[in-house]
């Protein structure tokens, strides 16, 4: 079996989602699957502030990347003054969309404000969005946004998402290089919550602990011995 790490994924995924992006369209991208499976881990690459493998403290490409650094990166390198690239984060908990931009984490109903504009994108329209100026910038604004994102330890993730993450990323470019006519396309990265039924979820309580080094063994010296 072929092991498939984060470049392999963009490649499959994330080239195509360029292509279409860059042509005008909106994409989106879901993840969907049981908390602890690698949802977050595949669309964003490590997430927690506290670690240093976090995407968003490498300036440059790091081989833990997921699919959106790996696409924003790239769009930025590509960028020209004549573009626009417009950001926007929030999350879905039950009936209650929280604006991860906002710096009050502001919350209201998800029907309140979702709408379809004249292209046919589907929009909260009460949420905060950020023009981003260079890639330092979007890393710099999605550290704030995302401390402001409800978390919880389960059996299965000490830090699962607890509720669908949104974000959507729209670049607005000129036409085939005609400063008179302009395109835009839109990307929608949905790091979907657990699809486990909220009863079977238990707060979890985790600790570190070491493996004595007798049972640290290859299967070139045979199996590790029983534990007594």
């Amino acid at each position: 079996m072929k092991l498939i790490d984060q470049n392999l994924a963009y490649a499959a995924v994330g080239t195509k989602v360029k292509k279409d992006l860059m042509a005008g369209n909106a994409v989106v991208i879901f993840a969907y699957g049981l908390s602890g499976s690698g949802k977050t881990f595949t669309v964003f690459g490590p997430d927690a502030a506290d670690i240093p493998e976090a995407w968003f403290k490498h300036a440059t490409p790091h081989p833990m990347w997921g699919v959106f650094p790996r696409l924003a990166y790239d769009v930025f390198q590509m960028r020209d003054d004549m573009w626009k690239v417009i950001m926007k984060y929030f999350q879905n908990v039950v009936d209650i969309v929280r604006d991860l931009m906002s710096p009050t984490g502001v919350e209201k109903n998800y029907k309140q404000g979702m709408r379809k504009d004249e292209d046919g994108f589907t929009d909260i329209l009460w949420c905060a969005d950020e023009v981003l100026a260079d890639w330092n910038h979007l890393r710099s604004t999605f550290l704030k946004a995302n401390a402001r994102k409800a978390i919880s330890p389960t059996q299965f993730n000490h830090q699962s998402t607890r509720g669908h993450c949104i974000m959507t990323l729209e670049v607005k470019m000129p036409v085939d290089g005609d400063p008179t006519r302009m395109q835009r396309g839109r990307v929608y990265i949905c790091d979907l919550a657990g699809t486990e039924p909220a009863g079977d979820i238990v707060y979890a309580q985790y600790k570190k602990s070491d493996i004595p080094r007798r049972y640290h063994r290859t299967q070139l010296h045979g199996s590790a011995p029983r534990p007594k």
